[in-house]
């Protein structure tokens, strides 16, 4: 009679292997698509950010250069574009000055934007323009053209990142606020 043997067998050592093996694929798969998302939410947040530096910049009356000139009000801008944020200050009778640009992470763009009363939906996001008034930080939106849209209550802008298709929504209320999704 042969005794007991305690240990494993050849079959079972490569049962467990393959099924580790299969498992560290499955984790290593999830750990990018991870990665990816967490930059989708951090250029949600980046552009969250910017918001709030134009609201204040514009509600303090900050000036656009540091000249030390006084007696005008800037007006205060984000424009939006597919890969890119920019916060831009205009003072009377002058060209928008651009004062910061954000980058999108690389495969992630501004998709679209849409509004319950706002006439700028479009599948093929073209550009928009958010425009902060000086002192009072009144928010109006406008179109890539140009054209103001003062019934627009609320935005929506869609951002997605192309590697994971993964979409977040940035949603922009007049009154000012502005909340991920």
């Amino acid at each position: 009679m042969i005794g007991n043997s305690k240990g494993f067998t050849l079959v079972e050592l490569l049962v467990v292997i393959t099924i580790m093996g299969i498992i560290g694929a499955f984790v290593v798969a999830n750990y990018r698509s991870f990665g990816e998302n967490q930059s989708l939410k951090s250029d949600v947040l980046n552009i969250q950010n910017i918001f709030r530096q134009a609201q204040t910049d514009a509600s303090t009356n900050a000036q656009c250069d540091n000249t030390g000139s006084t007696g005008y009000s800037a007006t205060w801008q984000l424009d939006f574009y597919p890969g890119f944020v920019y916060l831009k200050c205009k003072r009377p009778a002058s060209q928008p000055t651009l004062k910061k640009t954000l980058t999108l992470a690389d495969g992630i763009e501004i998709q679209s934007s849409s509004g319950g009363l706002c006439p700028i939906s479009s599948d093929s996001f073209a550009g928009l323009t958010i425009k902060f008034a000086p002192l009072t930080g009144k928010i109006d939106f406008f179109n890539f053209n140009g054209d103001e849209f003062p019934e627009c209550k609320e935005l929506t802008i869609g951002l997605v990142n192309h590697k994971t298709e993964n979409t977040q929504y940035l949603i922009i209320e007049k009154g000012g606020r502005v909340y991920g999704e």
